[in-house]
This record gives structure tokens, C-alpha cells and sequence, in this order.
């Protein structure tokens, strides 16, 4: 059976044969738009990691228990996108990355999933516990993690994970550096004191954690590298306050840098000065000279202090427990106190770039400025700490009342 429908039977149904070694051609349609396709490498592995923990306890002076552990992970196989419809036909005259462009303009992205043997993570604990008389306990611990991956694959579809990858400009080479779930330091400690009272137990609890925030990029908010994305490029660094030109987000994106109006005609730069703090604050040396690597900056430590208290007794045969906890009680204490703070996505775009100068500069656009109304800067993206959000959820305090009946 065939049903062939064509232009010459002016029938507005495409045209169609079920025998796929026998299609209709020359349907007399017009082009349609590039397409895009995700392929696979025929070789590709699942993940899998090699894994190896050594622990060790000791009896030490004053009743002191301490722990030393240690996990170290070696990537055998992880996942890998890369972009085969890219290829290098230049460099940028910012900072000499490579740039892309389309190899047919048929296909707008054409991603291949295959694999990657770099990454590894190491993390060395160190706990102390010393338990005294009349029950209490004192508890105290310090963990330590280095994470490096070359691949996050934090998305859902092929495309996301390629186009969100952060690069420093070579698209086709795995690049290792901090893995985005990185918990570099993280600090506890705990005390807790059981009270009977005849057939009841009190217990409280007073629990302190303190941790480093998670990693971020630094990204521009333009395609640098010309791969076709502006979400991805890490940001450069000139080396110094000296050796570009800011200008505020009023100057119009499609400024072409003059030596006499950098910024456009009416528009005045920034003191370069701003950019410097800025990376300076995010944990960047500013008069260093290079493409910064992913996940380099931190977020702010966070600090958390819960409150628990328990009582404990019997009824007949039943044994009941009421436990109460305060979660976050800094918070609840002051409202300033006990916040965490992040990072959309873990990465922010302060600026954009417009281009160079005749003399070579490099001229950026912040994403964001404020004016005051002599026209002066009051803040903008490049204002320290802009670019962190309160997390309402974690940052909140919360009261917890709960019963358990052991039979």
C-alpha cells in the first residue's frame, strides 16, 4: 500500500509512503528551520566510581574518644557532552580563547553523549567524642572534602547539560576543577545531657553545625567563545584596574569602543576600580591575568544551631516520648542571625563585553548599575554581596512537637 501525496495534486496533506527504502522526493516545500540532534557514542558506560574508606579510633587522654576517616573516590567513568556541530574558526581578541561556529548551518546543535575518566574527591573527617558522668556527652567534629569533576550533568535534557557546562574556551576538552556539589569545610559540634528523674528521662540537646557555602562561577553575560550560548563563558580578568574600562549598564550593548567615548557618546566609565573589589570580594586576586576556573568562588559560610529536648516515660506498658526541637534558634533569637545565602544556579554575570579599545583595553559593561540623580554610581551588580539571595526556607527558624509510643 501507498498513499503519495504531492504538490501536484495540490493536496495540502504531506506526502507519504509507509516503506522507508522508498520516501517521496522532490515535495516542491519550502526549507524549514536548522535542526537539532542528540546522539550517543555506541561505546558509552554507565557512571561508575572506585571507592576506598580507612577509619581508625583511639582511646586518648581525659576519657577523649577521637576518630580519623578518610573516602577517596576516583572517577573510572562519568558522563560527557560534547557539541559536534562546533567548530574552531578563530580566536577572541579579548583574552585568546578559542571561537566557534556552526560546521553546517543544517544543524543548530548536535550533541554526543560519551565518557570521561577525570575527576576524584577526597574527603578526611576528624571527630572527638567525650562522654562524662551523669549523662553527658560532648561531641566535636571537622570535615574536609576536595571535589574535582570535568562534567556536572546537573540537567535533564542533552542540551541543557552541554550549553550550561562552564568553559574557559575549549569546548571539546574535559576540564577538571571544582565540582559544583563541593562541601570544602564543614564544622560540628553537639552537646546533650540525659536527666532521669525515677521512671522518667529527660534529654537536651543543643546542636551547632557551621559549613562553607557552595562554589560558583563567575561568568560573562556574553558569548565570548561564539559557540551560540552566552550562559557558559567564565569570566577574565584583565590584571588590574589599570588595564580595562567599566562602563554602566546604560551604555547600549551595541557600543563600539572609541578612545574618546569607550562607553558611547554621553556615557561616562566607571572607576575600574568597582570590577577589582568585586572579584576581590569573591575570593579572586584582581591583578592577576587570566580565565578564571569554574565553581573558584564560595559562597558565605552558613550557621545553624538547633535546641532538642525529649522526655521520656512509661504509661502501663506503653513507653511514650515527646520530643520538642527549635531548628535554627539563631534565628529565632535575631532575625539577622542564621541565614544562608546563595547563588542562583551557582554562577552569576556581572558584566558583559563590548569590546576592545583602539589602545587594546578591554571594555566591560556591568549588568546592572543604579545612578544617583548627579549620575554617579550608587551600586550595581558589581556591588560585594549582590549577588547572594537569602535562602527563605533553610534561613527560617522552626518548631517541631512530636510523639512516639513504643510498644
Amino acid at each position: 500500500m501507498a498513499l503519495v501525496c504531492t504538490a501536484a495534486t495540490n493536496c495540502t496533506r504531506p506526502a507519504f509512503n509507509p516503506d522507508p527504502n522508498n520516501q517521496p522526493r522532490n515535495l516542491n516545500v519550502s526549507g524549514g528551520g536548522a535542526v537539532s540532534v542528540d546522539m550517543v557514542d555506541p561505546n558509552f558506560k554507565f557512571p561508575r566510581v572506585l571507592r576506598g574508606t580507612l577509619g581508625y579510633d583511639r582511646d586518648l587522654i581525659w576519657g577523649i574518644r577521637g576518630t580519623v576517616e578518610a573516602l577517596y573516590s576516583k572517577v573510572q567513568e562519568d558522563i560527557y557532552y560534547t557539541n559536534v556541530n562546533r567548530t574552531q574558526t578563530g580566536t577572541s581578541p579579548l583574552d585568546g580563547r578559542p571561537t566557534y561556529s556552526l560546521v553546517s548551518t543544517q544543524i543548530f546543535d548536535a550533541t554526543f553523549l560519551t565518557n570521561t575518566t577525570k575527576g576524584h574527591e577526597f574527603t578526611q573527617t576528624l571527630q572527638f567524642v567525650r562522654p562524662f558522668t551523669h549523662g553527658l556527652t560532648m561531641t566535636a567534629s571537622y570535615a574536609h572534602q576536595d571535589a574535582k569533576s570535568a562534567f556536572e550533568g546537573t540537567s535533564s535534557r542533552a542540551i541543557s547539560n552541554w550549553r550550561f557546562e562552564h568553559t574557559k574556551g575549549d569546548i571539546f576538552t574535559p576540564t577538571v576543577a571544582n565540582s559544583v556539589f563541593l562541601q570544602k569545610h564543614r564544622i560540628n559540634a553537639a552537646i546533650t545531657y540525659d536527666l532521669p528523674t525515677g521512671p522518667v528521662t529527660h534529654t537536651f540537646g543543643l546542636y551547632w553545625n557551621a559549613q562553607s557555602g557552595r562554589p560558583y562561577s563567575l561568568l560573562f553575560g556574553t558569548d565570548i567563545n561564539k559557540d551560540q550560548y552566552a550562559t557558559n563563558d567564565l569570566l577574565y580578568v584583565p590584571g588590574g584596574a589599570d588595564k580595562m574600562i567599566l562602563c554602566p549598564s546604560q551604555t547600549p550593548a551595541s557600543t563600539v569602543p572609541t578612545a574618546a567615548a569607550p562607553c558611547g557618546t554621553g556615557r561616562t566609565a566607571l572607576d575600574a576600580s568597582i570590577f577589582s573589589n568585586f572579584v576581590s570580594s569573591a575570593g579572586v586576586n584582581p591583578n592577576q591575568a587570566r580565565v578564571l576556573n569554574k565553581y573558584e568562588s564560595f559562597e558565605p559560610w552558613s550557621r545553624e544551631v538547633d535546641l532538642h529536648y525529649s522526655l521520656a516515660l512509661p504509661v502501663r506498658t506503653v513507653r511514650a516520648q515527646i520530643d520538642a526541637d527549635i531548628l535554627n534558634l539563631l534565628h529565632m533569637l535575631n532575625k539577622d542571625w542564621g541565614n544562608v545565602y546563595f547563588i542562583s544556579n551557582q554562577n552569576t554575570s556581572p558584566v558583559t563585553y563590548l569590546g576592545n579599545d583602539p589602545s587594546g583595553k578591554p571594555v566591560y559593561r556591568e549588568a546592572s548599575t543604579t545612578l544617583n540623580a548627579d549620575g554617579t554610581r550608587n551600586f550595581g551588580s558589581l556591588t560585594p554581596g549582590k549577588q547572594f539571595q537569602v535562602a527563605d526556607l533553610r534561613s527560617r527558624w522552626q518548631a517541631r512537637l512530636g510523639l512516639r509510643l513504643s510498644f
